[in-house]
This record gives C-alpha cells, sequence and structure tokens, in this order.
C-alpha cells in the first residue's frame, strides 16, 4: 500500500509502473484518506484533484491538494427583534449588506425546536447599506412564541438567523364576566374582538365540564339560566392551555 502524506498543496504522484491508486475526489475536514484500486494516500485537508497519464511504465496519477473553502449565504443580517404591539406581535430584522438575495421566510415556534412558515417577505437582492425589514404575527399564541428568520438567496441557499422569543399575553383583553352573580345568563365581556382561537368551558363544583364554546366576538352571551342554583367555574382556554378562570355563583 502506497502512503503518501500531503501537506501545503505539494505534487502528488499516486502510482508509478503498473501500480495504480486513483484518488477519490473528495472534501475532508481533517486527515483523511482516498482510496483508489492500487492503495491509500493521505493527505491533511482539502481536496485531491487528479488527472490520469499513461507513459511506457505504466498509469500514473498526478494530483493536487486543493484548500477547501467555506460557502456561507452573501446576507449579512445584524439584529432581529420580536415585541409585542397590542395584540400582534411586530417581527423586525435588519440586513448590512445583502448579494444575490431572494427572500425571506419569517417562522413562528411554541417551543423553540419545531418551526413553522409564518409569512414570506421580499428581499433587497443586492444592497451596500443598512436594509430594514417588518412583518406582523396577528394571530400569536398564549405563551411564549419563538422567532426566526430563513435568509434564501437566488441560489436557492438559505441559513437561520438567531431565534428571538416575545411572550404574548391575552388575559387582560377578557375584561369581566356579568351579571356575577346572576340569576340567568351571563356575558363573557372582552377588549379584543380576534379571539376565535379561544374557547370557554363551564364546569360544576365536581369538575363535570357542562358547558363548550368557542369565543366569537367583544360580547358572548353564555346560556346558564336552565343549571341549578350552585357555584360553577368558568374556564379560557387556548388549545388545550388554561389562561384565565371565573368564579360563577348563580343564586337561582
Amino acid at each position: 500500500m502506497l502512503k503518501n502524506k500531503l501537506k501545503g498543496i505539494p505534487l502528488l504522484l499516486l502510482a508509478v509502473g503498473t501500480t495504480q491508486l486513483k484518488a477519490q475526489k473528495n472534501i475532508v475536514t481533517s486527515d483523511a484518506n482516498a482510496t483508489g484500486p492500487g492503495g491509500t494516500a493521505s493527505y491533511s485537508i482539502g481536496q485531491v484533484d487528479y488527472i490520469p497519464l499513461t507513459g511506457p511504465g505504466g498509469a500514473a496519477y498526478p494530483g493536487t491538494q486543493v484548500p477547501v473553502t467555506s460557502s456561507t449565504l452573501p446576507i449579512s443580517l445584524t439584529d432581529i427583534k420580536a415585541t409585542r404591539v397590542e395584540d400582534k406581535i411586530a417581527v423586525n430584522w435588519t440586513t448590512a449588506t445583502e448579494i444575490n438575495s431572494n427572500y425571506f421566510i419569517v417562522q413562528r415556534s411554541g417551543d423553540g425546536v419545531t418551526f413553522t412558515d409564518l409569512k414570506q417577505v421580499s428581499a433587497a437582492g443586492n444592497s451596500s447599506i443598512i436594509k430594514s425589514y417588518l412583518t406582523e404575527d396577528l394571530h400569536p399564541t398564549l405563551g411564549t412564541n419563538y422567532y426566526r428568520i430563513k435568509q434564501i438567496d437566488k441560489d436557492d441557499k438559505y441559513v437561520f438567523s438567531k431565534v428571538v422569543s416575545v411572550t404574548y399575553n391575552q388575559n387582560a383583553g377578557i375584561t369581566i364576566v356579568y351579571p356575577n352573580p346572576t340569576t340567568g345568563n351571563i356575558t363573557l365581556k372582552t377588549t379584543n374582538s380576534d379571539l376565535h382561537p379561544l374557547l370557554y368551558k363551564l364546569f360544576n363544583t365536581k369538575g363535570q365540564l357542562l358547558l363548550v364554546n368557542k369565543i366569537a366576538d367583544n360580547f358572548t352571551v353564555i346560556k346558564i339560566s336552565h343549571l341549578a342554583p350552585s357555584d360553577y367555574f368558568l374556564k379560557i382556554f387556548d388549545d388545550k392551555k388554561e389562561v384565565k378562570s371565573f368564579k360563577i355563583i348563580k343564586t337561582k
């Protein structure tokens, strides 16, 4: 087995005479081997390029070791922020330079691990000055929302920004249940008309579910006039997460 150690960028004679060693063209990150039908050659880092030559003594494969350079997306993203603005989340980001940039995809996650696409925003294409971008999440989930930017160039290469997070608590929008105590129905008053992802559930003191429905607008009437006088618990849910609870007293 023929073994030559490459350092720097020397000329490599991989085979002479009737011995053949056809080096594989490959990129490596540390000491590695190029293996062919005649044996193995070791080299430090980079890419081995070879050209087969045939002479009176047989076949030879002289090659050179080419340094490897990493290729990153030619967009310099300098900042990304997520901020609650009333009932929305504003996502801002800034680029210092852009070369051949195509578009951005704003992604959101509820756990910081699994992300889904939220919105697509066109990029400047080519720019050597600071560019600012803004989009809004109109329907954030209750609790912590995580955001990141997927930057895509015109060659379909992409990288991700860092992850930022912001807490969205919609409890302040659910202001009051009235009348309470009550002799008939009750009304759930809110200050946000975009509460359709939320549910209300009414339980008795034994924890049994009696009513469930969506919160559709700013004034939601909950019909409990048929229920017996007792204490009840009205709970507001976002998906499976409880976000607020009221004790309801029905007197007759």
